[in-house]
């Protein structure tokens, strides 16, 4: 082999390594850079989430707050009269309070009233088939220790 073929074939190996070093090393550059900011736009979209949760869930704890401490509402639980529901749980209620679902419960834990409504066609339907069960299976959330609140 000659002289100018060993140059040529040191000079092409020395150069492939370099290259290969090279890619590796961009590759754990650019691998991690994206990594962290995959990680941050997971966090901010976490972020944004859990607030728009909470404003939802504060929004409706206002309408429950609203509906359970009113007599109203008390009364129709106790006498179950049907013009508490002609004058209160028409569609006006679900689409201005942002709801799907309403359930009435008494203090026994049983559903007085129950309707669903389907937001797309804008008209109140039948409850949801399995949402007493759910209501039943999840029966901490109508148990309150403070009735006073």
């Amino acid at each position: 082999m000659t002289l100018r073929t060993k140059t040529l074939i040191s000079v092409a190996l020395l150069t492939l390594i370099l290259l290969i070093a090279l890619l590796f090393i961009m590759r754990l550059i650019i691998i991690n850079s994206f990594a962290v900011i995959e990680e941050k736009n997971v966090e901010k979209r976490v972020e944004q989430f859990l607030s728009a949760l909470e404003s939802q869930i504060a929004d409706i704890s206002a309408t429950v707050g609203d509906y359970a401490g009113w007599d109203d509402t008390y009364y129709f639980l106790k006498n179950r009269n049907d013009a508490y529901l002609q004058s209160n749980m028409v569609d006006s209620t679900f689409m201005e309070n942002n709801l799907n679902h309403i359930i009435l419960v008494d203090v026994s834990g049983s559903i007085v009233y129950g309707k669903s409504f389907d937001s797309q066609q804008k008209r109140q339907i039948p409850l949801v088939p399995g949402f007493k069960k759910l209501v039943e299976k999840y029966s901490k959330l109508i148990q309150h220790q403070n009735t006073n609140k």
